[in-house]
């Protein structure tokens, strides 16, 4: 293969990256820093009761869209993206019979939300972050050990 064949190779597979981090038209690597508010509430029926006032919260991301890497705080260690599409990125997702869990943020408007709820017969408890992302430098991640 020539030279030039392989750079076009190089070129396409570039491209590859995916949509989402085309779409950005920002570097693949940055810190969220996102501030909003943290509520604990159960669910019985079609009625809501919230324990305490909502709390305000404070945390930052560090991702790296190229290698669909994520941690959070002083990151201590990293974690694989769930999904990143050209409006969101989920971080965490999971779900089983009694409970089901998200983290994401709208790559559009910037809205946060960390969702987790506990399901049991009677009630349904709910703890809700939900807030707001602006982009910041990225941070960097831990040095790999090996």
């Amino acid at each position: 293969m020539s030279r030039i064949h392989r750079l076009a190779v190089v070129a396409v597979l570039a491209g590859l990256a995916g949509p989402a981090l085309a779409a950005s038209g920002q570097g693949a690597a940055f810190d969220l820093v996102c501030t909003g508010q943290s509520t604990l509430s159960d669910v019985i029926g079609f009625s809501s009761t919230p324990f305490g006032a909502p709390s305000k919260i404070e945390r930052r991301f560090r991702v790296d869209l190229q290698t669909r890497r994520w941690c959070e705080g002083e990151c201590s260690g990293t974690h694989e993206l769930k999904s990143v599409t050209d409006t969101q990125i989920i971080f965490s997702e999971s779900e089983s019979t009694d409970s089901d869990q998200v983290t994401a943020v709208s790559r559009e408007n910037g809205h946060f939300v960390d969702r987790t709820r506990i399901i049991s017969p009677k009630v349904i408890s709910v703890f809700m972050t939900d807030g707001t992302c602006a982009r910041a430098d990225f941070s960097g991640f831990p040095k790999l050990l090996f």
